[in-house]
């Protein structure tokens, strides 16, 4: 089960599908990888009105959205909801993928830089070792690698 519920054969889904995604963006096809995107997008679309906005699958979105102000917003969601959840494990790494969006402004990025370094300094915070996954494999964000 992920840190914020979703069961893990669902789960198991999205970590075929970001495979799949970045296993054909390897390939010499232009199309091949925007099919399997969509289908993850897909995928998450119907995991979302199963379980409603939790951090894995709104920040999963944002990993797979080319649209950075999108990408901003549904981080930004999923920050909320990790919050209203004390899900610190997906928060941690939500905070790291807003901070890698190159359309940030200064007063921003040094807004989700405090927020950032407020998590770390908690006892019982997200960087207490353990790591929260949401997707294994992603093109978008290099801070959902291996850790989402």
């Amino acid at each position: 089960m992920t840190p914020d519920g979703i069961p893990t054969p669902e789960w198991d889904r999205v970590h075929e599908l970001a495979v799949a995604v970045a296993n054909a963006s390897m390939q010499d096809d232009a199309v091949l990888p925007e099919v399997k995107t969509e289908e993850m997008l897909c995928y998450l679309r119907e995991l979302r009105t199963r379980h409603g906005d939790l951090p894995s699958i709104l920040g999963t979105l944002g990993d797979y959205t080319d649209d950075e102000i999108q990408r901003y917003d549904l981080y930004a969601r999923a920050v909320a909801e990790a919050r209203r959840i004390r899900d610190d494990k997906n928060l941690l790494i939500l905070l790291e993928s807003i901070l890698e969006l190159e359309s940030l402004d200064g007063d921003q990025r040094a807004f989700w830089q405090t927020e950032l370094k407020a998590l770390k300094i908690e006892p019982d915070g997200a960087a207490n070792g353990s790591q929260p996954f949401r997707s294994e494999t992603n093109s978008k964000s290099s801070a959902a690698d291996s850790r989402r």
